[in-house]
């Protein structure tokens, strides 16, 4: 089962596409099928550089191109503008979804604050006297 994409690492059960598409390397979810913690294995801040640059180049380019070099009417060229997005969003989309993988999130020790310390001590001091009566 390692060569599927977008799979719950624990049930092994293809995770809705809504998840890949609403997808960043903060995203968590529950698992509809077993309930696990779910979240995408972190990717640099490069990649979504990367990401930025091409859709903005995939939109920049052509109309550029279609305004100034053919010399299309205004409409014509923001079609193709936007015909030219549209797959390069798809391509990005397809590329994480090869290449995307999901793990369980690991959890933290959590510190607790010396605030949170003091309320504890405090009510546990509190607690044992009420034992005693």
């Amino acid at each position: 089962m390692q060569d599927q994409n977008l799979v719950c690492p624990h049930c092994s059960k293809k995770q809705p596409l809504k998840k890949l598409l609403l997808l960043s390397n903060f995203s968590k979810w529950n698992c509809p099928y077993c309930g696990t913690e779910i979240a995408p294995e972190k990717k640099s801040a490069v990649h979504g550089a990367v990401y930025g640059i091409l859709g903005a180049l995939s939109t920049a380019v052509p109309a550029n191109y279609c305004s100034y070099v053919l010399n299309y009417s205004l409409y014509k060229s923001m079609l193709i503008t936007f015909g030219c997005g549209i797959i390069c969003c798809a391509l990005i989309i397809i590329y994480l979804y090869k290449t995307i993988k999901l793990n369980q999130p690991k959890r933290e020790n959590i510190k607790l604050s010396w605030l949170k310390k003091f309320i504890l001590s405090i009510l546990f001091v509190t607690f044992a006297d009420l034992k005693k009566y």
